[in-house]
């Protein structure tokens, strides 16, 4: 804290354009870049509406929407009632006043309730991230390519509904998944590569016996920007070079679960998939409550087998779009 440098009086806020110019410029940026939310603002600042008038005088037909809290005006100890509805009608004029800098206000009853919105605004944000996690060593019943397209396609469809990809590039399809998402990123250029792919290449040298549990970390990590895990396939040569479930993909379910992601594992692509679907779809209420029946029973489809895997990616799409809140 800098006690001489607080903007308490009016000759503070007078000269704040000029002592302060860049930090004026870097928050009009912000505020045509970036969405806010405002927490305990009274929206009295001078400086702030001043700002606020630029950018939208500038960006007239396409200003940036931005978010407030208020608590809506409840009636005092002792307030008289005319004292009472000057203040509610002066609460509902700045309301009204926000619109024009295309700010909406959400009125709540008690600031308690900003933690339980808090907690679901950071859900809807996570859930935009869709976390791939997935492992092939064998290609059975279709074959090598039939499975790279499948994967690159939906890695393309995935992007193109404005969905983010987290992945760890699985083998066998990792790569494939990473390969369609960065063709649609590259060939409409809606975002760009950063802001639509997290990835986290499995790291393979070290000590093996503390490769395992730097893998847990990662693991960790890279679901914590996640909130959506959606499974595929889930096999993998054992060290006797046995086809085996796939040990990383079911750790990373349940990881996904205590981190409170939404779980779509996707059985009819066999393996771990189809292990975890069993358990999602026997259990839909522990597993997928964030989907009403019609989504659950569209998992439930995605149970059984098919001879095409690209008839899958129009359902996992759809599932993903609701647990978005899209549809």
């Amino acid at each position: 804290m800098r006690p001489d440098d607080a903007v308490a009086t009016k000759d503070d806020y007078e000269r704040y354009a000029r002592d302060r110019g860049a930090f004026i410029n870097a928050l009009a940026g912000d505020l045509v870049s970036k969405t806010f939310l405002f927490l305990g603002f009274s929206f009295t600042d001078p400086n702030l509406e001043h700002v606020l008038s630029q950018v939208r005088l500038t960006f007239t037909n396409n200003q940036r929407r931005h978010y407030a809290v208020f608590r809506s005006r409840t009636r005092k100890s002792g307030e008289s009632e005319a004292d009472f509805e000057h203040h509610r009608l002066r609460q509902g004029h700045v309301i009204e006043d926000l619109k024009r800098f295309n700010i909406k206000v959400l009125l709540i009853d008690d600031y308690g309730e900003i933690t339980e919105f808090l907690t679901e605004l950071v859900n809807k944000y996570r859930r935009r991230t869709v976390f791939v996690s997935t492992s092939v060593a064998d290609y059975g019943p279709w074959g090598e390519t039939a499975v790279i397209e499948f994967a690159q396609d939906l890695g393309r469809a995935l992007i193109a509904d404005g969905s983010r990809i987290a992945t760890g590039l699985g083998a066998g399809v990792g790569d494939a998944i990473f390969t369609g998402a960065l063709r649609e990123v590259m060939q409409t250029k809606a975002s760009s590569i950063e802001d639509a792919l997290i990835l986290r290449p499995f790291p393979q040298a070290g000590d093996p016996s503390r490769l395992a549990s730097f893998w847990e970390d990662y693991r960790q990590e890279i679901l914590s920007h996640a909130g959506i895990a959606l499974f595929l396939f889930g096999n993998k040569k054992d060290p006797d070079a046995e086809l085996a479930v796939s040990d990383g993909v079911l750790r990373e379910f349940e990881i996904a679960g205590q981190q409170g992601a939404a779980v779509l594992p996707i059985g009819a692509t066999g393996s771990a998939a189809k292990i975890l679907a069993d358990q999602v779809v026997s259990n839909p209420d522990k597993f997928t409550p964030a989907l009403d029946a019609h989504g659950r029973g569209m998992l439930a489809t995605l149970t059984n087998h098919t001879d095409d895997l690209k008839s899958l990616i129009t359902p996992i799409v759809a599932l993903v779009r609701k647990l978005q809140g899209k549809v």
